[in-house]
């Protein structure tokens, strides 16, 4: 019998570090055999007779509206479409699910005085990023309990920590599995370092690494 995994997140494949994760997870289980079920609003993988793609239609913003939209019909078509195991990525859906991949603990950033994210300052805009953040919260305190989500993983030390420490009943069980890195793909072109110059810069030799991102202030940065 062919083994199946069902993968639910917002968005799969498409550029972001939680979405490339995903999209290797699902190369991964797709070359050891697997049919794999993905349930998001988007997904942006190369076709496979064993991957099915079930897709979820509810808006991108505003966050208050698009993450309690996609709560609803994600668990909908989590419960109509799953197949073997279950894979959340974070609070998502409030089926009971085997494993949760988690890059970022709400309450941990919380605890430490992070403000919620809002790009105006105008009042709707505050009251969004407001419920936004008690929303996450809030579905993180239920979705990854014990009793609805067998298995957590953390992509770092620090997140496993966090939901150790704010989250019941998961003292000293949460998994650590880093992001990877293909060294291949993002490997350094020695011409381009090369004509980079002097000078801090690609060309220099001072230069140790460089951070691409976004949303510092929730990275700690």
């Amino acid at each position: 019998m062919t083994p199946a995994a069902t993968i639910v997140a917002h968005d799969v494949g498409t550029p972001g570090g939680m979405e490339r994760q995903l999209g290797e997870l699902c190369g991964g289980l797709l070359a050891r055999g697997y049919r794999v079920v993905v349930i998001a609003r988007r997904c942006e993988l190369p076709p496979h007779p064993r991957l099915r793609w079930v897709r979820v239609r509810v808006p991108r913003r505003p966050f208050s509206l698009a993450y309690p939209a996609f709560f609803l019909a994600g668990s909908l078509a989590v419960r109509r479409h799953r197949e073997g195991l279950l894979h959340t990525t974070g609070a998502v859906v409030c089926n009971r699910a085997d494993v949760s991949t988690v890059h970022f603990c709400h309450h941990g950033f919380s605890a430490v005085g992070g403000a919620p994210q809002t790009s105006r300052a105008s009042r709707g805009h505050r009251l969004n990023a407001a419920a936004a953040a008690w929303m996450s919260r809030a579905a993180e305190r239920f979705c990854l309990h014990p009793a609805r989500t067998r298995r957590l993983v953390a992509v770092s030390g620090g997140v496993a920590r966090e939901l150790e420490r704010f989250l019941p009943g998961r003292h000293g069980e949460v998994a650590v599995i880093p992001n990877g890195v293909d060294r291949d793909r993002f490997a350094p072109e020695p011409r381009a370092r090369a004509e980079g110059g002097g000078g801090p810069g690609p060309g220099s030799p001072d230069l140790g690494g460089l951070l691409v991102g976004g949303d510092w202030g929730r990275k700690g940065g």
